[in-house]
């Protein structure tokens, strides 16, 4: 066997060997022993396993950021009324965060909302002005959300309108809703047609 002269001294042999001998089974910030492989897999496997819920819980909420709700009605109704009027309308694509009560009002939960509507409207009077107000009446925790347009009948074409774009609300509560429309001023007489109304919320 041929003559070897290490490096090391029997000090530094030792105290690598200790190392070896003193494995941890789980790795340890600034641990100078070595980690068996059974240890270092189970450290891993954990990592990996909260990473992949991490990333669901994420998915998750992304989703449901993106997820919006249309509530349609594309039959035809007429108003001449100063009053304001209960759309009756139709949830298009149910999610989980707007319930349809089943008597023309939602219940929307607590949290943050872009909201749009749109709608085709005509009149059988040509160049009859039309003001149309929209709002939503809330029972609580949400302010009007309103909005005022005027328009000109075109003698029995439909004009299609977006009366409400982008608009941003908070509702601090579970709220109950309707979609109420109204045709003012009073000298409005003539019945105005409206069609393919679609009220559509976006949770933010």
């Amino acid at each position: 066997m041929p003559t070897y002269t290490l490096n090391n001294t029997a000090t530094d042999i030792d105290s690598a060997l200790q190392k070896v001998v003193g494995a941890t089974t789980t790795p340890l910030d600034q641990n100078p022993n070595m980690v068996t492989s059974g240890g270092v897999k189970a450290y891993v496997d954990t990592q990996i396993g909260s990473l992949n819920s991490s990333v669901s819980a994420t998915l998750t909420e992304l989703e449901n950021k993106q997820t919006a709700v249309s509530l349609g009605r594309s039959s035809q109704y007429s108003t001449t009324s100063e009053n304001f009027q209960i759309v009756p309308l139709t949830v298009q694509g149910q999610t989980n965060f707007l319930t349809d009560n089943g008597n023309n009002t939602f219940t929307l939960l607590q949290g943050s909302y872009l909201l749009w509507f749109s709608f085709q409207f005509k009149t059988y009077v040509t160049n009859h002005e039309f003001e149309m107000e929209v709002r939503l009446q809330a029972s609580s925790g949400m302010s009007d959300f309103s909005g005022i347009g005027t328009f000109r009948g075109t003698n029995g074409a439909y004009t299609p309108e977006q009366l409400l774009n982008g608009n941003y609300r908070y509702v601090n509560q579970d709220t109950t809703f309707s979609l109420q429309i109204r045709d003012e001023p009073e000298i409005n007489t003539y019945p105005v047609y409206i069609k393919n109304v679609e009220f559509t919320i976006l949770k933010v």
